[in-house]
């Protein structure tokens, strides 16, 4: 017999989380073995027996991925209809089949890489114009000692 709150402890560890980051277990039934961080009252242990796969499971495609013995990491939706990054592998303990899931929202997760790209794009926006200025700048250092531009000059 394990014990739901030795479980807990241990799947609702905040580190490296972010705000929207939960792991949790999901049994070969589809309900909960741990409580979700995000929604304890809806997706608990105690939830998810009481109530049914459809409000208080986990059928996502992840799990179903999971309870077929496959390991991966992928945008899918969650069992809130979020897009989450989620990453999964089977968890097989005595004769229970189990998934193990870390799921963080989506917006989240690719933040920083959001973030990485504007300042990318602005860096390169600043060093276009700075480029075109300096071009500009050399273009009539060079045109001024010859009389001005093709056009104007005199032959």
């Amino acid at each position: 017999q394990l014990s739901i709150d030795a479980i807990n402890r241990i799947m609702q560890t905040r580190d490296g989380m972010g705000e929207s980051g939960e792991s949790y277990l999901v049994g070969d039934d589809l309900l909960m073995r741990s409580d979700s961080y995000l929604d304890p009252t809806g997706h608990s242990v105690i939830a998810s027996f009481a109530g049914n796969v459809e409000q208080n499971g986990v059928n996502t495609v992840a799990v179903k991925k999971g309870l077929q013995g496959i390991s991966d990491t992928e945008i899918i939706i969650d069992y809130n209809g979020n897009p989450v990054l989620s990453a999964y592998l089977p968890f097989t303990f005595s004769n229970l089949k189990w998934v193990l899931l870390a799921e963080i929202d989506e917006s989240e997760a690719f933040a920083p890489v959001y973030k990485m790209y504007w300042a990318i794009g602005l860096i390169v926006i600043i060093t276009l114009i700075g480029v075109a200025a300096i071009t500009i700048m050399i273009a009539k250092s060079i045109i001024r000692p010859l009389g001005g531009e093709p056009s104007t000059m005199h032959s």
